[in-house]
């Protein structure tokens, strides 16, 4: 009885050509899983806090009655952290678990970079904001600048930051730290324009900030396009 088989050279062939194959696909492969990841979590991630700062305006009423400072009073940054503060702890009834913790504490990291790399913010310096960390890892931190005297529920009243993977690296805007305005009546809002979009969420714009609109762009596309240079 006669038997077949792979020669030698032709088993090594086979397992080159695999290999080789391999190696184009895998790195594509790996870099779509993470950035399905990252989407998964920019959109967890607003979902927890759009539902708790909904929920905390819903009671207080607005995000302006939580705490009285606003911006107008000549960017007084003491009066702002002082709003942070106040905004977090009530926050913290809505939150399943988180911890609260400052700017140069180990919530966030030191130094975050934009989406062009053409700059660095040292988040450090701004002292008009409170941060904190959840229970999945993801830190953030807030700001409340509306004042007691603003009723309007579609006014901008605040911002939210988050980086999903707390102060690891790469620490990049629109790479792991995502940015949202908040709205007097809790919401947080999504940039519709394009446009708007483009300019800050672009690899060669160098617009200060460029990076913040990324997030608008995930919760509108479903993906980081942005990275690929569309």
């Amino acid at each position: 009885m006669d038997y077949k088989a792979f020669t030698l050279a032709e088993v090594l062939i086979t397992l080159g050509i695999i290999g080789i194959v391999a190696a184009i696909t895998l790195p594509a492969l790996i870099g779509k899983y993470k950035e399905k990841e990252t989407v998964t979590a920019v959109k967890v991630s607003y979902t927890i806090f759009s539902q708790a700062l909904l929920r905390l305006a819903n009671d207080y009423g607005s995000m302006s009655a939580i705490a009285p400072n606003s911006w107008e009073e000549g960017d007084d940054n003491a009066a702002l952290k002082e709003n942070a503060n106040i905004t977090i702890r009530a926050l913290s009834k809505y939150l399943k678990a988180f911890r609260t913790c400052d700017s140069n504490n180990d919530c966030m990291a030191d130094n975050y970079k934009t989406l062009d790399g053409s700059k660095t913010y040292n988040w450090d310096k701004y002292s008009n904001l409170q941060t904190g960390i959840l229970a999945n890892g993801v830190s953030f931190w807030i700001l409340n600048n509306c004042g007691n005297e603003n009723s309007e529920p579609n006014k901008a009243c605040g911002q939210i930051g988050f980086d999903i993977n707390g102060r690891k690296k790469p620490n990049i805007l629109g790479h792991d730290f995502f940015w949202f305005v908040i709205r007097n009546n809790g919401q947080i809002a999504i940039t519709k324009s394009e446009e708007e979009i483009k300019l800050q969420c672009s690899l060669t714009s160098k617009k200060e900030y460029n990076g913040y609109k990324c997030s608008s762009y995930i919760m509108i596309h479903e993906n980081m396009d942005y990275l690929k240079g569309n």
